[in-house]
């Protein structure tokens, strides 16, 4: 079987993290090829975007990224045919793999980190669905959704993190102080983790430490039990989520959350909001799930001394395991 990646990365996603981390257990691996779609459009790519969205009834929907990467795609399927396409994200629609005539004879997969929240309200469209063979979703709420609604063969592919990297520290140390740890920016719902903040400002045993860009936490930056961290390496990172007691995550929507799975597998309690797609990761033996700011509050003192088990939690090979039973049960 050859297999054909249509991979991206991301600049806040290093080595360590993100979705591709398991993409690259297969570079080595005889018969899978990559080809790297840009995960922004700038200079000659976004003059590019530019121009031919003039030509594009529904220009949100338009990519120059996805449709210059298409063409590749196209090329490598004449050459090489590939049993398997796998486009790692897929955020816009095609442009001329939709076309019949020149949609290759490989079938084309996709996986989906969007919630289907930007279905329901147009954000994404459904036209790719028309052309995707099978669809891989990261929690069990887009599965029933997609499931009922397109005619790609759907399936649910946790996303997984490197528990090589992200672990414990044997050397974490106790103290009366409780270390609370909030990462991200997409999808995050600041205005609640300000209520949160705001509540707790004058209780020094509180300390917050937010890793996020300062436009979204200006409010509450200022506080003396508040530390704001922005552009940290993998390991300064990686050193807070083993030192902190807590992680606390308020969202307005979610699939998989990169940073929740790198917190659990560092050993930390998550108090999080309550989302149904978040428990196909967290249960309430590892996490508190919470409506209101109250509820936040109580799960800090909950989990502050919470000793928790990350064993379920799907590592890289696991992972690669699971996308190969995936693209087999396509031929």
């Amino acid at each position: 079987m050859k297999i054909l990646l249509i991979r991206q990365v991301w600049k806040h996603h290093a080595a360590k993290s993100g979705y591709d981390r398991v993409f690259q257990t297969f570079e080595k691996d005889k018969g899978v090829d990559s080809i790297f779609m840009p995960p922004y459009a700038r200079g000659v790519l976004g003059l590019l975007h530019r121009v031919l969205s003039l030509f594009v009834r529904e220009e949100k929907y338009f990519s120059a990224a996805l449709w210059w990467t298409e063409i590749k795609v196209l090329l490598h399927c004449w050459w090489y045919q590939p049993d398997i396409v796998h486009f790692t994200y897929l955020q816009k629609d095609f442009s001329l793999l939709n076309n019949k005539w020149l949609k290759p004879k490989a079938r084309i997969l996709a996986t989906l980190h969007l919630p289907k929240s930007f279905w329901e309200d147009g954000s994404q469209s459904f036209r790719n669905f028309e052309v995707l063979d099978g669809v891989a979703v990261l929690d069990h709420v887009s599965f029933r959704y997609f499931n009922n609604k397109i005619k790609s063969k759907v399936g649910v592919i946790p996303h997984p993190v490197d528990k090589d990297y992200y672990c414990p520290s044997d050397n974490k140390e106790s103290n009366d102080k409780i270390n609370i740890l909030f990462v991200g920016r997409f999808l995050r719902d600041f205005d609640l983790l300000g209520e949160i903040i705001n509540q707790l400002k004058n209780k020094d045993e509180y300390l917050f430490h937010l890793v996020c860009p300062k436009e979204y936490v200006e409010d509450v930056i200022s506080f003396r039990n508040v530390s704001h961290y922005e552009y940290l390496s993998e390991n300064e990172l990686l050193k807070l989520y083993q030192t902190s007691d807590v992680f606390i995550q308020p969202l307005k929507d979610a699939t998989a959350n990169n940073a929740i799975l790198e917190a659990v597998a560092c050993g930390l309690p998550v108090v999080v909001s309550d989302l149904e797609s978040v428990r196909t990761y967290l249960n309430e033996d590892i996490a508190v799930f919470c409506k209101e700011p109250n509820d936040f509050i109580l799960g800090i003192k909950k989990m502050k001394n919470c000793k928790i088990n990350a064993n379920h939690l799907i590592g890289l090979d696991v992972s690669k395991e699971k996308l190969i039973e995936w693209y087999k049960s396509f031929n």
